[in-house]
């Protein structure tokens, strides 16, 4: 065999052996893996609160000389009208030509429903010459961990809702598995629970009349509110 002959033999090996440019690898290993499914789920139920969201105002005029005996006097005067936890949210002060300063306090709690019953009257009853005590207003917005629960339940039934969907997918569609990729939670819609912002006095009371006068007659009247909470969830296949 001659020099020529030997090298045509050999390229035509390098040829026969040589891979398909044209070939895809990831086809020749394994399927696509990047078949996504993405839809929205949602659920709704009722927190129900039996408690009531207070707010008392007190105003004061005071001596520099009694101003411990003042903020003292204030506390159990707020905790005569019901007796709770009350929290000091908000204080102003400011002094007349007199000497006398002028104090403006704000006390919040949460009360439960069966005393509220006459609250107004007994804020009228507390106040005295030099301190004046009003019910601001009683809002029945939920506490934070009752809302917490309705929405742990919220989610269950989310997680569940998923659950059945990935049923039915694969089901439908036997020829790619699929898998739960993500479920990211869009948050909870409390229209509902935005607390009471009255814009003066006279609509801070007529919003407590309003609530005390709903109460009228004794017996629970537990309030409820819905909420609703969404999810994105994603359906992916299985690797």
């Amino acid at each position: 065999m001659n020099y020529r002959s030997f090298f045509m033999l050999a390229f035509a090996a390098v040829l026969f052996f040589a891979p398909d440019a044209n070939a895809n690898p990831s086809s020749q290993c394994c399927d696509r893996n990047d078949d996504t499914v993405s839809f929205s789920l949602s659920a709704e139920d009722w927190v129900t609160t039996k408690t009531a969201l207070v707010n008392v105002n007190v105003n004061a005029s005071v001596k520099a000389l009694d101003a411990t005996n003042v903020r003292s006097e204030m506390l159990k005067s707020v905790n005569r009208l019901v007796k709770a936890d009350w929290r000091l949210t908000a204080f102003n002060r400011s002094q007349d030509a007199s000497g006398l300063e002028s104090w403006s306090v704000s006390f919040e709690a949460r009360v439960p429903e069966n005393a509220l019953d006459g609250l107004q009257d007994a804020a009228k009853k507390a106040s005295k010459a030099g301190m004046a005590i009003r019910i601001a207003s009683i809002n029945f917005v939920p506490a934070a961990e009752e809302i917490e629960a309705v929405q742990s339940l919220l989610r269950e039934k989310i997680f569940k809702q998923a659950v059945e969907q990935l049923d039915i997918i694969n089901k439908n569609i036997p020829s790619r598995k699929f898998r739960i990729a993500s479920i990211s939670f869009a948050g909870a819609s409390p229209a509902s629970f935005t607390r009471m912002q009255p814009m003066n006095p006279r609509v801070m009371m007529a919003n407590a009349d309003f609530a005390e006068s709903m109460l009228a007659g004794g017996g629970e009247q537990a309030m409820s509110q819905k909420l609703s909470l969404t999810a994105q969830v994603v359906f992916a296949t299985s690797p």
